[in-house]
């Protein structure tokens, strides 16, 4: 049997999303408190395509091209723009926590 080392299942459409992120929250003068981040991203990651890799050349070579590829960036930016606008209507963060 071969050893394979150990190795983990990475999405690299989250690390995009992370890296944009604050740049959409900041133009767009979202919330940033942690539950409004959360919120927005996990909305946007609902509406992209996820992208997995198993390795550490996988991850950086596809984060490299992701995030190069102007329409992918695009998209990405328009789907947190639209996940923020969400929250931004209707905040979980001000909502009683039941």
């Amino acid at each position: 049997m071969d050893c394979v080392p150990e190795v983990e299942v990475f999405n690299v459409t989250e690390s995009v999303v992370e890296s944009v992120l604050d740049e959409v929250l900041r133009e767009e003068k979202i919330c940033t408190c942690r539950q409004c981040r959360l919120d927005v991203k996990a909305l946007a990651l609902n509406h992209l395509p996820p992208k997995y890799v198993v390795s550490e050349q996988g991850k950086a070579f596809e984060i490299y091209r992701l995030q190069g590829l102007a329409q992918s960036r695009v998209t990405v930016y328009q789907e947190i723009l639209r996940a923020a606008q969400v929250v931004k209507q209707r905040p979980h963060h001000t909502r009683p926590q039941a």
